[in-house]
């Protein structure tokens, strides 16, 4: 579970299902109150006092939280938890970018996410999920459209309305009610046109199959995770987050929650990707301890694999961990591999 951060005051998130008592007291001038329902199924409403603010939604099944953010400021509050955007337009720059994850159950043979095929018009399917694949990277856009970095949003083909009705991506155009998607509170993507549900007819079962439209039920197979993204945060004491600098290289920084060089995505295939679409990277596919580590583009090599674990994030194929140089606290003190041995400077959290 997250932490709830409220105009820099901390106060712990409430357990999943329950009534978190955020009490509706007054912030700054200029900031909001925060109306809190439930964990599940809520719908928390950022009171803007004649702001203009985004509100940031997340949701994992059974938990569900909200951020409020004016435009172009720090964020002020944070459930963090995997995101979706709603709300007023802002910038595509500081939206969440990346997979969208197919609610599967742990017995399914592969961990699906929506992708494309390489077809004319790009064809929607439900493949494995792949961190390096440039397919299953989609932006939720303000307008409730689903932007795929081919520059073409989700798209029923033709806007077709019966169930079966294949999905594209084709031009964005926010006009057309076949590009219009909401998320629901069941992890559902709905096309509020038809009232139908993006939906994998092999139910999770096979990959590289056409994604479709279908009338909405209750299974496992219409529900999907917006892309996930977060701090990498060290048990060490201070607030301290794994951060790039100009260079690419990865090192340690003062948490400044939602800040894009503090931002990662952390995929099944062992990929850990920044904001910029590139892999935490083992420089030169070194295996010694002291080797530092540092972002470059995402090449499916062993050296870009870790394991996140209560103890550390492991590089497998060195058998080693991500490690604070000599575990000094301070900004821009460079991170590289070390013999896994679980203390605070090579454990970390991903909020």
């Amino acid at each position: 579970m997250g932490l709830l951060l409220v105009a820099g005051l901390l106060a712990a998130a409430a357990p999943a299902g329950a009534s978190p008592q955020t009490p509706n007291e007054p912030l700054a001038a200029g900031a909001f109150s925060l109306y809190t329902e439930e964990t599940y199924g809520g719908k928390p409403q950022c009171t803007d006092r004649g702001q203009n603010y985004v509100r940031y939604g997340w949701r994992n099944r059974a938990v569900t939280g909200y951020q409020c953010e004016l435009a172009g400021q720090n964020t002020i509050m944070y459930w963090r938890l995997h995101v979706l955007i709603e709300g007023t337009t802002v910038s595509p720059a500081i939206l969440p970018t990346g997979a969208i994850y197919g609610q599967a159950e742990e017995d399914i043979s592969f961990e699906p996410c929506l992708g494309l095929a390489n077809a004319s018009p790009p064809m929607v399917i439900i493949d494995v999920c792949n961190g390096a694949s440039p397919g299953q990277r989609w932006t939720w856009m303000p307008n409730h459209t689903v932007r795929n970095q081919n520059g073409q949003c989700l798209d029923v083909q033709y806007g077709n309305t019966g169930n079966g009705s294949r999905l594209v991506t084709w031009a964005c155009d926010a006009a057309k009610p076949n590009q219009i998607w909401d998320y629901d509170d069941s992890g559902r993507l709905v096309n509020p046109a038809t009232g139908k549900c993006v939906d994998d007819p092999s139910h999770f079962t096979s990959p590289n199959r056409q994604a479709e439209l279908w009338a909405c039920i209750d299974a496992d197979w219409q529900r999907w995770d917006p892309p996930r993204r977060g701090e990498l945060e060290s048990a060490m004491p201070g607030n301290w987050c794994v951060q790039v600098t100009g260079d690419h290289e990865a090192t340690l920084g003062k948490c400044a929650y939602g800040a894009a060089n503090q931002t990662w995505q952390l995929f099944a295939n062992g990929d850990v990707i920044d904001t910029e679409g590139r892999c935490l990277d083992v420089y030169k596919a070194g295996t010694a301890n002291g080797t530092k580590v540092l972002t470059w583009p995402c090449k499916d090599q062993p050296n870009q694999k870790w394991e996140l674990t209560p103890t550390g994030l492991r590089n497998p194929a060195s058998g080693r961990c991500l490690d604070i140089y000599k575990s000094i606290l301070r900004p821009d003190v460079g991170l590289e591999i070390w013999d896994c041995h679980g203390t605070q400077n090579q454990r970390w959290t991903y909020l």
